[in-house]
This record gives C-alpha cells, sequence and structure tokens, in this order.
C-alpha cells in the first residue's frame, strides 16, 4: 500500500512539473483526471 501510494505521488509530481514546463494551465482538469485514472490503473495493476 506504502510502495503503490509513493509510486502514484511520484508519478503525480512528475507530471505536475512537465505541465508546469509547459505552461499548460488550462489543462490542469484534464490534468488531474488523467491522474486519477492513472492512479486507477495502477491499482489494478498492482
Amino acid at each position: 500500500m506504502d510502495l503503490q501510494a509513493d509510486r502514484v505521488s511520484f508519478l503525480a509530481r512528475v507530471v505536475m512539473v512537465k505541465f508546469l514546463r509547459l505552461g499548460l494551465g488550462t489543462n490542469f482538469v484534464r490534468a488531474g483526471v488523467g491522474l486519477l485514472f492513472a492512479a486507477t490503473v495502477l491499482s489494478l495493476i498492482l
């Protein structure tokens, strides 16, 4: 559980940094939905 949470938080940070660098503030909602989807997929795989 802890390792899974760490992986999800790490991926979230990476995605956040990428979006901030690209300056896609308007796609923040889409990024949030994508993170939720990624977390769900990771929970199913792991």
